[in-house]
């Protein structure tokens, strides 16, 4: 039997509540209640995966400039936590490994979002999978594999073709369902503002499973849910708990 696709995810962490893509983020994700968490994984000039949303570093870090073409040892060096608070102050990028065991501690489960940079999409979808293979905890359900890189997700299956996988747009593209059928999808992931109740009509004709971010009202999410759509990506994780 497929396992079932969550229906709410906190959207990078808990990251109202915690720098974004951080262990501290994911901490604070399960203590409002999140049950499964999303995050993006990138990957370092010499291998190492981290997590991190941005090509570049100055957004939430102390560091500057493409991450990828960074070795790790640096990027290990940087702060990842005083720009959102200080009470962060130290906090360091997480390696994909100890996010894993974090995940199983807090009895979370999770969406990997696939981010390559500076045209490594095949690499980081291959050592991604391979490294889920290898380290994903038996005892959580099963991890889905998302992108807005069709390469990346190609190498993902190449590498892991037992894990599920997503194909992440922003505007519903005309080719969303041969792009979908070519990495062998389980779902859409789409900008929810950009869907309509038409578009969301089309995705469900071909009985995929829809899955909207970045959902932060109670309002919207039963509006999207009365168009069809299975899911949810949020920063409110606490509020579209109460309201589900």
């Amino acid at each position: 039997m497929t396992p079932p696709l969550p229906t709410l995810i906190a959207h990078r962490g808990a990251l109202l509540h915690a720098p974004e893509n951080t262990l501290a983020s994911l901490r604070a994700a399960a203590r409002l209640g999140a049950t499964w968490a999303e995050f993006d994984v990138q990957r370092s000039r010499d291998g190492v995966l981290f997590l991190l949303h941005d090509e570049t570093l100055d957004r939430t870090t102390d560091g500057h400039g493409l991450a990828a073409a960074r070795p790790w040892d640096e990027l290990a060096a940087l702060d990842a936590g005083s720009w959102f608070a200080p009470a962060f102050a130290g906090e360091r990028l997480a390696r994909l490994p100890d996010v894993i065991a974090l995940c199983e501690e807090l009895h979370l489960a999770a969406n990997i979002e696939l981010k390559p940079a500076g045209g490594n999409d095949e690499a980081v979808g291959r050592d991604v999978a391979a490294a889920v293979v290898r380290l994903w905890p038996a005892r959580l359900p099963p991890p889905l594999l998302s992108s807005f890189s069709d390469a990346a997700l190609r190498a993902a299956r190449a590498a892991a073709p037992a894990l599920r996988r997503a194909l992440c747009v922003e505007g519903l593209p005309p080719d969303w369902w041969p792009r979908l059928s070519a990495v062998e999808g389980v779902s859409l992931h789409a900008d929810q503002t950009r869907l309509t109740r038409p578009l969301a009509a089309s995705v469900k004709a071909r009985q995929v499973p829809l899955l909207a971010w970045t959902v932060n009202s109670a309002a919207r999410a039963a509006l999207l849910t009365s168009w069809g759509v299975d899911g949810f990506f949020t920063d409110r994780v606490d509020l579209l708990r109460a309201a589900t």
